[in-house]
Formats: C-alpha cells, structure tokens, sequence
C-alpha cells in the first residue's frame, strides 16, 4: 500500500541527505579523504541494510541468520587480507594479483564455511569461461 511506498521514500531521502551532508560535516574537520569515503559507504550500506529488512518484513520472509553471518565472515577474512596485504603490494601489478587473491580467498572461506559448495563455484566459473 501507500504506507510501504513512503518507507522506502524515506529511507532512499535520508540515505540521499546522509549522503550529502555528511561529507561535508567531515571534511569540516578531516581532510583524510578515505575517512569520508568510508563514512559514505557505511550511510550506503546502512540504508541498505534498512531497506532489506523493511522489504522482508513486508513479503513476510525470515532471513536465516547463517545466510547473513557466512558472507560476513569471508568479507572479514577478506578485507583484513587486504589491509594487511596493501602495506606489500608496491605496484600496480602486486595490487592486482592481490584483488585476484583475495577474490579466490573468497571463494574458499565460502566453500570452508558451507555458504556454498565447489559444484557451485565450478558452475559458475563453467559459465564464465563459455561466454568468453
């Protein structure tokens, strides 16, 4: 109905807002650009993290929580392999190799933490490799 249009207005306004002004607000008192950067992706992510839950409450789903954790664990796994990895990697090269590193990291805490099987990874890299 009209009350479940104007919840995803709002969110979609004050994800806009945060957007905007908040960068502002920052770089008032930083000038540490990936500080701003990193609060505008949590505004991102945030909203999006509301409007999820707004449309699973309206299509009445339950979201079980390992589908929620799985993912966040290898992203973890991921994102400290690159923070660590960033400080070694000196050119452009080591940095790609260390995307396509982290890119198949991904892959195996996935499969390590049963968020997906391999018949599913060589499926879709099955797919990839046909429509090249």
């Amino acid at each position: 109905g009209k009350g479940k249009v104007e919840t995803t207005a709002r969110i979609t306004v004050f994800v806009a807002i945060g957007q905007i002004a908040l960068p502002i607000m920052l770089l008032k008192l930083t000038s540490n650009i990936l500080f701003v950067a990193a609060a505008v992706m949590l505004v991102r992510v945030s909203g999006a993290i509301i409007a999820t839950i707004e449309a699973l409450k309206t299509l009445k789903i339950g979201l079980p929580i390992s589908e929620v954790w799985k993912p966040a664990a290898a992203s973890l796994v991921c994102l400290a392999v690159i923070g660590f990895g960033k400080t070694y990697a000196a050119g452009i090269f080591q940095l790609f190799g260390l995307g396509i590193f982290t890119v198949c990291l991904y892959a195996l805490v996935l499969v390590i933490v049963r968020a997906v099987d391999i018949g599913e990874i060589r499926t879709m890299v099955k797919s990839v490799i046909k429509k090249s």
